[in-house]
C-alpha cells in the first residue's frame, strides 16, 4: 500500500508550505511593516558596523522601502549605498564583509550579478536577506536588503512604500 509511504511526505509538504508567511511580528499589520522594516535595517546596521570607519566616507540608508509581493505575502525592501573613502578598493570591503558577517550569524553564499560582477547573499537568522554588491562606479558598497515574507490581511491597504 502506498499511502504510508507518501503521508509523511504529504504531512512535510503542508507543515512547510505555511512557513514562508509566518513569522513573529506582531498581529496588526501597521505594526506588522514596521516590524518588518525595523528588522531588516537592524540587519544593514550590523553590517554596516563591520566597516573601519576610515573606509567610509558616506552612508545613505533609504528611510522608506517598497513592500513587494512574495508568495502569498510581502516583503518590505530597502537601499544602502557606502560611499568610501579615497584609495579605499571597493571589491576588497565587499569581500571583507562577507567573511565578518559569517562570524556574526549570517550565511553567506557567493553568485555574480547578471553582468558577471560579484556579489554575496547574505541572510540573517531571521530571514532578512542582504545582497551586497560593489556599486557599477566602482568607489561604493551597494547593499540590497529585504524582509522575510510576511502575511497581511486581504483587507488591508497594503502602501506602495512604507
Amino acid at each position: 500500500m502506498m499511502l504510508p509511504k507518501i503521508l509523511p511526505v504529504m504531512c512535510a509538504v503542508v507543515l512547510l508550505s505555511g512557513c514562508a508567511t509566518k513569522s513573529a511580528l506582531p498581529d496588526a499589520p501597521e505594526d506588522r511593516l514596521a516590524s518588518a522594516k525595523t528588522m531588516t535595517q537592524g540587519a544593514e546596521d550590523t553590517i554596516i558596523e563591520l566597516l573601519q570607519e576610515s573606509a567610509v566616507e558616506n552612508v545613505r540608508q533609504l528611510e522608506e522601502g517598497t513592500i513587494l509581493r512574495c508568495g502569498g505575502g510581502y516583503r518590505w525592501t530597502g537601499n544602502v549605498r557606502v560611499e568610501l573613502s579615497a584609495g579605499v578598493r571597493a571589491g576588497e570591503v565587499r569581500d571583507d564583509i562577507a567573511r565578518d558577517a559569517a562570524g556574526r550569524g549570517f550565511t553567506v553564499d557567493e553568485d555574480e550579478t547578471i553582468t558577471g560582477s560579484k556579489r554575496f547573499e547574505l541572510v540573517d537568522a531571521r530571514g532578512v536577506q542582504l545582497l551586497l554588491t560593489k556599486w557599477v562606479e566602482g568607489n561604493a558598497i551597494d547593499i540590497d536588503s529585504a524582509s522575510p515574507c510576511f502575511a497581511l490581511p486581504q483587507d488591508f491597504d497594503v502602501p506602495g512604500e512604507y
